[in-house]
């Protein structure tokens, strides 16, 4: 088997291992059958900046870097329970949105896998967390910009539940003690539409989002339509491409009037002290 096929095998396994939607089955065996500038490397060598806008070649060689990716937790002692919770739904999620932007199976923004690549992000219960430093400066809490922080990343399914939330901080503790005892941290960031004060003019107070809001305290913020993205449609590019898409809830409808209304929502960094 040469190396191009060795590439190939192992991609196949991947997305049969973490299941994709079975619409995709017929164009992703062709184009493994079509694709032929890959090779084994190890992650550490694929030059992934001249292959960032490569959707198709990057969907074949970040699954095959999954086997690598899968070796080293299990040279950690990683359970593979927390692989593929790290992996599901966020590899289904990217190759559904280049599907959705570009009409073709692809891995959209394979830069965000890096950070699972590099052992760096984990799914522990409802959340995600990866080992970072800290984008800004936040003199309130003394934290510089380049300080470790532990970044939180809200995975888009499921409800928000604050309970589940707390395990999760729960889980982050013990699971970065004991594999990672070495990396040290006083903060917790997440940077999300969730915390926009504007919120609350939309739901009621014993909301789950209201309630995970209250879990940090915003620190900064910027003008950014991220919400809509997530609501209603990925990758729009103006807001009147959500006029004729019906909204899927109250919330939805009220964030489509304020927004079609010429509403501003902003993207918060927000810090939680551990």
């Amino acid at each position: 088997m040469n190396n191009e096929s060795k590439v190939k095998v192992l991609a196949e396994k991947w997305y049969k291992k973490i299941g994709f939607l079975a619409e995709y089955d017929e164009e992703f065996n062709n184009l493994l059958d079509g694709i032929s500038d890959v090779g084994e490397m190890p992650f550490e060598e694929y030059d992934f900046e001249a292959n960032k806008d490569d959707n198709q070649k990057n969907l074949i060689m970040y699954l095959y870097f999954c086997e690598e990716l899968s070796r080293k937790y299990e040279e950690k002692g990683i359970p593979e329970e927390i692989l593929m919770a790290s992996l599901v739904p966020d590899f289904p999620i990217m190759v559904k949105r280049c599907v959705c932007l570009t009409g073709e199976l692809g891995l959209l923004k394979a830069g965000w896998f890096n950070l699972h690549m590099n052992m760096k992000l984990y799914r522990l219960g409802r959340l995600q967390f990866c080992m970072h430093s800290c984008y800004e400066d936040v003199p309130s809490k003394g934290l510089k910009k380049g300080d470790p922080v532990m970044d939180v990343h809200i995975p888009g399914e499921g409800p928000l539940d604050v309970d589940e939330c707390q395990k999760s901080f729960d889980l982050c503790e013990k699971f970065f003690k004991k594999f990672f005892p070495d990396f040290k941290w006083d903060y917790y960031t997440c940077f999300s539409w969730v915390f926009d004060d504007v919120l609350k003019e939309f739901l009621k107070e014993d909301s789950n989002i209201l309630k995970f809001g209250k879990l940090f305290e915003p620190v900064h913020s910027v003008p950014a339509d991220s919400i809509l993205h997530f609501m209603f449609k990925y990758g729009i590019e103006s807001r009147n491409e959500i006029k004729d898409i019906p909204a899927k809830s109250s919330f939805a409808q009220k964030v489509k009037d304020y927004a079609l209304a010429g509403g501003e929502f902003r993207n918060v960094m927000a810090v939680r002290e551990r």
